[in-house]
């Protein structure tokens, strides 16, 4: 299910109209925690501002939040872990 849940969220960014397709996407699985698993995506918007930045990345994340239980996958924490290259 989470193999079948990361290819779909790949394609989901890859056709979402904020996400700049020209740029590295990736959806990957981490390491497992007494949480559960981490899943990390990567993806850049087309978005120039912070606030159409985070618009998209609002966007995106419902997305893909909304989608998890069509894999029979629930979130059971909601952590974010932002890397500034900049």
């Amino acid at each position: 299910n989470v193999e079948a849940y990361c290819a779909e969220a790949v394609a989901l960014l890859r056709e979402h109209p904020s996400i700049n397709s020209q740029l590295p996407i990736a959806v990957c699985v981490g390491d497992t925690t007494s949480a559960g698993l981490a899943i990390e995506v990567t993806a850049y918007t087309r978005a120039l501002d912070w606030l159409g930045h985070e618009n998209a990345k609002s966007a995106v994340m419902a997305r893909l939040l909304a989608s998890l239980s069509a894999h029979d996958l629930v979130a059971v924490c909601e952590r974010q872990r932002v890397r500034d290259q900049g």
